[in-house]
């Protein structure tokens, strides 16, 4: 396992395209991160997590751009992005009929990396990788980075200490067509209507 601090874009993207897990900071605990178009290294998480294969399990990506390589993204999921991501929610969409076939036939479950260094990893690789709490399944999410070493010391191939977290709540899961929320989080409905009824606030 190799300890890394926030700066070494470069080391953990080399590990992802080996197949390896990376250990990062997000905005809410520190997550475990694969190339998510690699079933062994997906498998890999699986065993490590001790995770039920019938889950679901979220991608990052790095901007708008990237989302609609693998989503039929509505105009009002275009909205949602460009308002409330990046930021603490997570769309569920149907996938692009073409599009690799990465976790689900059917849809893509994502949202843009919050923190810096995870955005600058998934740009550089090019492509998604998955975003599940650094944990075993069912215990508890990790803020502590000493808390991380000690259950995933020699057991991943990189963490980037990130120092303590604060706790936070995870994302808010939506699908906007038809609209449902599937986990409440910090982002709410009310904000999610508003932001899809916004005009975009930036250019492309």
């Amino acid at each position: 396992m190799t300890l890394i601090t926030k700066d070494d874009v470069n080391a953990c993207v080399n590990v992802l395209k080996q197949g390896g897990i990376v250990v990062h900071p997000s905005k809410s605990s520190y997550g475990i991160g694969v190339d998510a178009s690699s079933p062994e290294a997906v498998r890999k998480v699986n065993d490590l997590k001790q995770r039920d294969t019938s889950k679901h399990y979220i991608c990052l990506v790095s901007d708008l751009k990237m989302a609609q390589e693998y989503a039929e993204l509505s105009e009002k999921e275009i909205k949602v992005i460009k308002n409330l991501m990046p930021g603490p929610i997570t769309i569920v969409s149907r996938k692009k009929q073409g599009s690799p076939e990465l976790l689900d036939k059917d849809y893509f479950r994502f949202r843009i990396a919050c923190v810096d260094i995870v955005r600058n990893i998934v740009e550089k690789l090019g492509k998604p990788i998955i975003s599940t709490s650094a944990n075993i399944s069912s215990q508890k999410p990790l803020y502590k980075i000493k808390d991380v070493i000690d259950m995933f010391d020699n057991r991943v191939d990189i963490i980037i200490d990130a120092g303590d977290l604060k706790e936070k709540p995870c994302s808010t899961v939506v699908r906007i067509e038809p609209f449902a929320i599937f986990r409440h989080g910090p982002i709410s409905q009310i904000q999610i209507e508003i932001a899809m009824a916004k005009v975009k606030m930036y250019l492309e």
